[in-house]
């Protein structure tokens, strides 16, 4: 079990709003997934010096936090890319468009007014037929 309380859930949400609920390393939609798929990873590594604040956590599927582990970023890039068949010339372009890709996400602002306020009053979405719009993310 994922343990969720290191991080406020108004910033854990604000942060998934932010990155569009995508994973930041392989781009898959995370809006309709299990709560315990959603995860948020430490773009530096703790280890390494990463700090817990909103400029270094990005949104990140459970696969991809599990497999990067303490990994910098570039060499999860790297290992995403030869898996992908990327010859070197197309890797090293890769690696840069994923860091690239990343840090502007995370350079942007976060709203945590707006995920407070759907934490505290969630409103049914006219694109989910009336159902709770975050089932998997908002603590009840």
């Amino acid at each position: 079990m994922v343990k969720r309380n290191w991080i406020s859930a108004d910033k854990r949400l604000a942060i998934h709003l932010r990155d569009s609920f995508m994973c930041v390393y392989c781009s898959v939609d995370l809006r309709n997934v299990g709560r315990g798929e959603l995860t948020l990873d430490h773009y530096i590594p703790v280890r390494a010096g990463g700090s817990n604040g909103s400029g270094n956590l990005v949104t990140c599927c459970l696969p991809c936090n599990d497999e990067k582990g303490n990994m910098p970023a570039a060499d999860y890039f790297q290992v995403l890319g030869r898996r992908r068949g990327y010859h070197q010339h197309e890797l090293a372009h890769y690696i840069a468009g994923g860091m690239a890709r990343a840090e502007f996400q995370m350079s942007r602002p976060l709203n945590r007014r707006l995920a407070k306020a759907l934490i505290d009053d969630p409103q049914p979405s006219p694109f989910n037929h009336g159902q709770d719009p975050w089932p998997a993310i908002i603590p009840r």
